[in-house]
């Protein structure tokens, strides 16, 4: 990953900025109020606004939807080149004890791009029908002008989101890792926050295109089942962890004890063993060091003949917090459902639809707004 920044440091000797002879492929704060910061593209130094506020467009790999940046002098901006999310954040962490500094938003913290004008997003899609649908999960953390939206690690703080009626994300089982495969988890708060979850030229898909995609599709080829023409097939992955190498061990029962009862062991402690029973001895027994091989479906069980590349992400209880049906998927609409309460409309639920492993079947129905769920875009 190219990193897009150069940065310059005011001596306490020299009026002149000088620019940081570092590798930029190092994890290095690039700019915290001491720095300028420059644009790589442009080459040019990043001036503040009338409002002394230094605004810039970026895109980060935990997020690669544009961001606008607006900092003031003393806020501080990690740049890394890392490719996984985790040694990024690790090497974070690390950084942030050392240099006693506090991270500008502590979810995005690879930016693989900045420069002074907007970025142009690209999102993995496909034409189905009349309509262009995004091929994976959503998978940002801010909203289109780059506020964060907060994650929920715990059950109070998912719970807590939804009754507060806030917007909110997760992983799913909370697993860094389950978000490069499924994208993340969104509260339907997310999906109607006036800022907007989808860039500039997306949405939400709605209730009515939804249906329209379920039409389409079972209209195509084999009438009818949907669910497979939307799921991903199977793709099989190989990998290898080495086992053996090392000499075979033998439980070897305590001579003194190996007949006593609990409750003589309890009565009156064996002094050779310590109440152990025994031990584990090495033997002249030889495990040759091989590699075994582990198969991992990296799909699901469709056809995926629409190209929609759907993955069983799960979903969030609204009510308990906990993860739920690891087997189905589950992706919200932008359109919520009108409930009569005492002769007032109220609204608690918005529109979903659901794909599962053990069935075809698509259709949409309604859930709890607080319920975690995944988000598939589709085109102006």
């Amino acid at each position: 990953m190219k990193t897009l920044l150069f940065i310059s440091f005011l001596t306490t000797f020299y009026v002149f900025a000088q620019r940081d002879p570092r590798p930029k492929d190092q994890a290095n704060v690039f700019w915290n109020g001491a720095y300028s910061l420059y644009s790589l593209s442009s080459d040019e130094e990043i001036k503040p606004n009338s409002s002394g506020k230094y605004e810039f467009w970026g895109t980060t790999n935990e997020n690669p939807q544009p961001i606008q940046y607006s900092l003031m002098k003393g806020n501080t901006l990690y740049v890394y080149k890392f490719i996984s999310y985790s040694e990024c954040l690790n090497s974070c962490n690390e950084i942030r004890k050392s240099k006693g500094l506090a991270l500008l938003q502590t979810n995005q913290v690879s930016v693989e791009q900045i420069n002074n004008t907007k970025p142009t997003i690209n999102l993995k899609s496909v034409v189905i029908g009349t309509q262009t649908w995004t091929t994976e999960n959503l998978n940002v953390s801010t909203f289109r002008n780059g506020d964060p939206i907060p994650e929920a690690k715990t059950k109070e703080e998912w719970k807590k989101a939804g009754k507060n009626k806030q917007p909110a994300w997760c992983y799913f089982e909370n697993d860094p890792s389950n978000g490069t495969k499924y994208g993340k988890l969104y509260n339907w708060h997310a999906i109607n926050d006036p800022r907007g979850l989808a860039p500039e030229g997306w949405h939400v898909s709605t209730k009515s295109e939804c249906e329209d995609l379920g039409t389409y599709l079972s209209g195509i080829n084999s009438p009818g089942h949907v669910g497979e023409k939307m799921k991903m097939y199977e793709i099989i992955t190989i990998s290898y962890e080495e086992i053996g190498g090392y000499y075979k061990s033998e439980w070897i029962p305590c001579k003194n004890c190996s007949y006593w009862t609990e409750q003589q062991r309890l009565n009156n402690p064996c002094t050779v063993c310590k109440n152990e029973k025994g031990k584990y001895v090495k033997t002249d027994k030889y495990i040759p060091k091989t590699k075994k091989s582990i198969e991992v479906n990296m799909g699901w069980n469709g056809t995926n003949e629409s190209g929609f590349s759907a993955l069983h992400g799960g979903e969030r209880d609204c009510f308990s917090g906990d993860w739920e049906f690891g087997d189905q998927g589950y992706w919200w609409t932008g359109s919520e459902t009108e409930i009569s309460y005492e002769s007032k409309t109220v609204s608690s639920s918005a529109y979903c639809f659901r794909l599962s492993e053990s069935s075809d079947d698509y259709g949409v129905n309604s859930d709890d707004k607080s319920t975690g769920k995944s988000v598939r875009l589709i085109k102006d």
